[in-house]
């Protein structure tokens, strides 16, 4: 399902308008969930904190997937808005109008 119907209505500006703002709207987002994701995952670790089961593991490890995996889809969304700026993709991966 593809849910396209905006931008395949708007002419060529705006589509790459609405992408840039689309896409600093999640970088926004995306870098506030890395930065509470690593405060939280330093907490757990200078405070060594365990689980409360048997095997009581240490919760740095599980909660260190928040910071390493925001920071990727961060990077990969930055990848995207400098290849929008460049003109190496275009808005929203459709064709071009002629």
């Amino acid at each position: 399902m593809n849910v396209d119907l905006l931008p395949l209505m708007l002419p060529m500006g705006m589509r790459r308008l609405l992408a840039i703002i689309t896409l600093l709207a999640a970088i926004g987002i995306v870098g506030m969930i890395t930065v509470y994701g690593y405060e939280f995952w330093y907490e757990a670790w200078s405070r060594n904190w365990k689980s409360d089961t048997v095997w009581g593991v240490r919760l740095w490890i599980p909660y260190l997937a928040l910071p390493v995996g925001f920071t990727l889809y961060l990077i990969q969304l930055l990848a995207d808005l400098v290849a929008l700026l460049l003109r190496i993709d275009t808005p929203f991966s459709l064709p071009e109008d002629k």
